[in-house]
């Protein structure tokens, strides 16, 4: 992104320069460049800085299933990553981008009580161990 940002930054410089273009094709452009970087400024520095708390927050437990039993996340970790990411979608939407959500894979199930929550884990239940 820095890269893309300097470029535009150089772009802008040399259409001022141009010979043959009248002054309002010239504004017009230099806007849009100087929008377009102003946009990649913002992004750098919230990817900068969500990379600085995933960093600093360390492990966040998620995911670790090195003892093979539940491990909670850390709440802080896990919030301020959260946060990082908010960031990046807020300068998103307000650039103009659009942001949908999408499926990137099976939907999650939530258990609501004891016996959802059997069904959820059914690979550790009397049935799929051969007791039923």
């Amino acid at each position: 992104m820095e890269d893309t940002n300097g470029k535009l930054k150089e772009l802008s410089n040399k259409i001022s320069e141009a010979k043959n273009a009248n002054v309002s094709s010239i504004e017009a452009v230099k806007g849009a460049i100087n929008s377009a970087s102003d946009v990649f400024e913002r992004l750098i520095t919230a990817l900068t800085k969500l990379a600085g708390v995933a960093k600093e927050a360390g492990d966040t437990n998620i995911g670790d299933t090195a003892s093979a039993a539940a491990v909670a996340a850390d709440k802080d970790g896990v919030e301020a990553i959260i946060a990082g990411v908010k960031d990046i979608i807020d300068v998103a939407d307000k650039s103009g981008i659009e942001i949908k959500p999408v499926n990137f894979g099976n939907q999650i199930v939530v258990a609501t009580n004891a016996t959802d929550a059997i069904v959820v884990l059914g690979h550790i239940t009397k049935t799929s161990a051969g007791i039923w």
